[in-house]
């Protein structure tokens, strides 16, 4: 599925919709109904797919590795600890890239 243009950011960091409120106000109605839906039955699967450069065929299987980062001013905080997160609610977080063309996060719920 491709993200439509209305969804996609107007430049680098921001968020096509609007402010970081009403990312949220779009992102977890539907992912609320879709958790309440499975009935504990299922799975959800959120996908976030962005069309950027892609990260590096070398760094991809450590991008969640605590304190690992490509970017000069990076932590290597942020996905490992989305990596925690997940795994404590016995969630999943993967991630897929095609260089030039998009670096896909698919959560697990």
């Amino acid at each position: 599925m491709r993200t439509p243009d209305a969804w996609r950011a107007s430049r680098p960091g921001s968020f096509g919709c609007g402010s970081g409120t009403e990312g949220r106000q779009l992102l977890l109605p539907p992912l609320a109904s879709s958790c309440r839906r499975t009935d504990g039955r299922g799975r959800v699967l959120l996908e976030v797919a962005d069309n950027g450069p892609g990260i590096v065929p070398d760094a991809l299987p450590r991008v969640f590795i605590p304190f690992f980062t490509t970017k000069p001013d990076g932590t290597g905080i942020g996905l490992s600890l989305c990596r925690q997160i997940m795994r404590l609610h016995r969630g999943s977080i993967t991630v897929r890239c095609e260089a030039e063309r998009e670096t896909v996060f698919a959560l697990g719920f």
